[in-house]
């Protein structure tokens, strides 16, 4: 049993494994009794087999894995809509014409129509 399933489900291997064992006698003895049939014995003995105490290391390791990639998840996308929603909050309440008219003032101000002049000259 791995050290996660320690820390979650301690000794739940040791009492899954008893559990398991009590169902299987009890269908053992309803079988024995013709309470049941032997294919019915038989479903029920590989429906025990697939969710016995066998598999719980591999269903904590799994759940732990899905809650660590939710997690991450949540906190990442909670980051990334904080950091942008300042800039939606601009690009939105803006008007387009006013980014059309600053663009050309910052294009001016860096020198952008002395080149433009330059150019034309040639």
């Amino acid at each position: 049993m791995s050290w996660w399933a320690n820390i979650f489900a301690p000794g739940a291997e040791a009492e899954g494994a008893r559990l398991d064992a009590l169902l299987d006698a009890q269908n053992r003895r309803l079988l024995e009794k013709g309470r049941i049939s032997t294919d019915d014995y038989v479903a029920r003995a590989e429906r025990l087999n697939q969710t016995s105490a066998v598999h719980y290391d591999a269903q904590i390791a799994e759940s732990f894995a899905d809650g660590a990639a939710q997690g991450y998840d949540n906190v990442t996308g909670a980051i990334k809509e904080t950091l942008k929603a300042p800039f939606r909050f601009a690009w939105d309440s803006i008007p387009f014409i006013v980014w059309v008219a600053l663009a050309v003032g910052v294009f001016a101000w860096l020198g952008g129509f002395v080149w433009i002049k330059g150019r034309l000259a040639k």
